[in-house]
């Protein structure tokens, strides 16, 4: 048992709301650099036609 529980409590509901904002920080960052790259080229245009199809 913590010295002072409702100090514990305090403390661990103050960590878990900065994790959950740097958390949603690096999503939002994460996100925005996804957002400005251009699209990536089809799969199937950088391997080339299958074997035996009609392209």
């Amino acid at each position: 048992m913590p010295d002072s529980p409702t100090g514990w409590l305090v403390t661990t509901a103050w960590r878990k709301a900065v994790d959950r904002l740097r958390r949603e920080r690096a999503g939002r960052d994460k996100l925005a650099l996804v957002a400005g790259e251009p699209p990536a080229e089809p799969l199937a245009r950088r391997l080339g036609p299958a074997p035996g199809s009609a392209w």
